[in-house]
């Protein structure tokens, strides 16, 4: 069975760098892909019980990703200013 762990906007280091290593190597070896799963446990074994430290970390992931912007109304807005633009250009293309 394979696990796949995928990187969460702004949380603040706790996973990210294992998504990071799958993407540089992706053709992890036996003991690569074992050492990043007993890491993954590890994580999961100190924090599972720690509903104080999950506590802040998702607060903290959370402060992050709107401060970088990727709370939904920043993303929403991104999409439609680019609709904006390609509207006018998919227009004149069709002859409209």
């Amino acid at each position: 069975m394979i696990v796949a762990v995928g990187a969460i906007a702004g949380s603040d280091g706790l996973l990210q760098g294992l998504p990071l290593r799958l993407r540089q190597d992706r053709a992890l070896g036996g003991e690569q892909l074992e050492a990043m799963i007993e890491e993954c446990v590890a994580k999961i074994r100190r924090y599972l019980p720690d509903e104080a430290a999950r506590d802040r970390i998702a607060a903290a992931g959370r402060a992050r990703a709107e401060r970088s912007g990727y709370h939904n109304d920043a993303q929403v807005a991104k999409i439609v200013e680019r609709a904006r633009q390609l509207i006018p250009l998919v227009r004149a293309a069709a002859g409209r």
